[in-house]
């Protein structure tokens, strides 16, 4: 309030300070809600029936604060303080906030929390979806940390090594070769040269170890992000319809790749207990996959459509669901 008086020099006449807007500040912003409470329950009534998902999670400010959003029109459905996160506090919330709207959940989108799968499951009797940042987050703990300090102890490791053979080089260079040498001489020449021989063999070690660390890190981050693309009803370079079959086969290549990692690079018990962890909810992912395609078919029956017309409106649906 006060940098709007401000910016359009009215502090001349009205007091802009911090204090002397505090309390209108707090009454405009008890308006506004209210307000936005108002044109709910009157927009609501006049919208058409939809089905829609929720998306749901928990935030803290550090209170409780639930949160759900309709992901295509990006519109909050709540966001409120509460003093749990149980299942029955979440039922409370969400019935209240749909209330004004013309609308039907029919599926539900969080962590794996029990709280927010029981909420979808039992109260709503909507398919729950896994999202995919807490599987990528699990595995980004698993493998992320640990393989780049292992790329950084091989970056280090081959740089000491490049500085040894140079420095071994040099004194190898440097060294008096004017004849006749003596036999202690000859010694030591030699003693450099073999000294060089087994650092410029650690250097190709050292680099080899560095270029292995790298391409392990590099696969374990595309084998992440391909989790991410591949969790998906379409193929998105091609724009071709992925079967729920089709998902499975690239999601369990993903993990495979990302086993494989963890166990070349040693990495402990706890890793691969994250990664296990992760695996687990693959099921519930390809069920997603199953869930949309047969929304879509639904959808097609619903609307009596038949050969060229059921295939017209299914592309259609895709498109409007996933854009």
């Amino acid at each position: 309030m006060g940098w709007f008086l401000e910016l359009s020099e009215l502090d001349c006449f009205i007091a802009s300070s911090y204090g002397a807007q505090q309390k209108f500040a707090s009454q405009v912003e008890h308006l506004i809600g209210q307000f936005g409470e108002q044109e709910d329950r009157r927009l609501g009534q006049l919208m058409p029936k939809r089905s829609i998902t929720l998306c749901e999670d928990e935030t803290f400010h550090p209170q409780i604060c639930l949160v759900a959003i309709e992901p295509v029109s990006n519109f909050l459905i709540l966001e409120a303080y509460a003093d749990k996160r149980d299942a029955v506090t979440w039922n409370a919330f969400v019935d209240a906030a749909i209330k004004p709207f013309s609308v039907d959940v029919i599926q539900c989108v969080s962590d794996q929390a029990l709280a927010l799968i029981s909420h979808a499951e039992s109260h709503l009797g909507v398919h729950h979806s896994p999202d995919v940042f807490h599987v990528q987050y699990e595995l980004s703990k698993a493998t992320s940390l640990a393989l780049n300090r292992q790329v950084e102890k091989a970056k280090v490791d081959h740089e000491v090594a490049i500085t040894a053979h140079l420095e071994s080089l040099d004194k190898s260079r440097a060294f008096d070769k004017t004849y006749p040498c003596t036999i202690r001489e000859l010694e030591c020449e030699k003693a450099l040269n073999q000294n060089a021989l087994e650092l410029q063999k650690v250097c190709q070690e050292t680099r080899e170890r560095f270029e292995a660390t790298t391409d392990r890190k590099q696969r374990a981050r595309k084998a992440r992000c391909g989790i991410a693309n591949d969790y998906h009803p379409f193929e998105l370079k091609t724009g071709k319809p992925m079967e729920s079959g089709d998902v499975q086969n690239r999601l369990n290549e993903h993990f495979k790749t990302l086993h494989s990692i963890a166990e070349d690079a040693k990495l402990s018990q706890g890793a691969h207990d994250r990664i296990a962890k992760a695996q687990r909810v693959l099921p519930s992912m390809i069920a997603t996959i199953v869930f949309f395609w047969c929304t879509i078919k639904l959808f097609g029956e619903r609307l009596g459509c038949r050969g060229q017309d059921r295939q017209t409106v299914h592309l259609a649906s895709c498109q409007n669901r996933f854009g």
